[in-house]
């Protein structure tokens, strides 16, 4: 059984808590393991990214791994996500038989797709992200959808945690 990382609220915070102190260690250079050693990860972007791209991509390697990266209608065939439809349009592969093969060659898949801004009350669902959990036999990672933004908001807990010492506090995040 795998685990994936949707949201942040699927997590315990002792769980959560344990991440942050490990990636801590990592970054302190107190950890040298390299859990993901002759192995590969998957990261599928389905919207343009800087930061979190090179932050994976940076990560998978530092972490002893080769990030396989991916990006549908561009590096890759344009992908369907609901189920029943059928495929004759712009959609080339469905996202059940792309997330199969992409799990026989990685221990995991990251997947950005953040809301398209054309019918909410579809978007706000994560179909696309859902649907990779749904059909995929190894972790699914979001690194970014319409409702959640996982990986970053460990990473600003992380830099809060160094600017400001453990313990709560009072923080507003914007973004614009």
């Amino acid at each position: 059984m795998h685990r994936d990382f949707l949201s942040t609220t699927d997590w315990k915070r002792e769980d959560l808590e344990e991440l942050i102190q490990s990636a801590l260690a990592f970054k302190r250079g107190e950890e040298k393991s390299r859990p993901l050693a002759g192995r590969s990860v998957a990261l599928v972007f389905f919207n343009p990214s800087l930061r979190t791209r090179a932050s994976m991509q940076v990560g998978v390697y530092e972490l002893g791994g080769n990030a396989v990266v991916l990006e549908p209608g561009g590096t890759s065939w344009t992908l369907e996500h609901r189920e029943g439809v059928v495929m004759d349009a712009d959609k080339t592969e469905h996202v059940a038989e792309f997330v199969r093969v992409l799990g026989r060659y990685c221990v995991a898949i990251g997947v950005r797709t953040f809301a398209a801004l054309k019918n909410w009350e579809e978007e706000r669902k994560d179909p696309i992200l859902n649907a990779f959990a749904k059909y995929s036999e190894v972790p699914i990672i979001n690194l970014e959808s319409a409702m959640h933004h996982p990986c970053q908001a460990l990473a600003d807990m992380m830099t809060i945690r160094e600017k400001a010492g453990a313990g709560r506090k009072k923080v507003l995040l914007t973004w614009a």
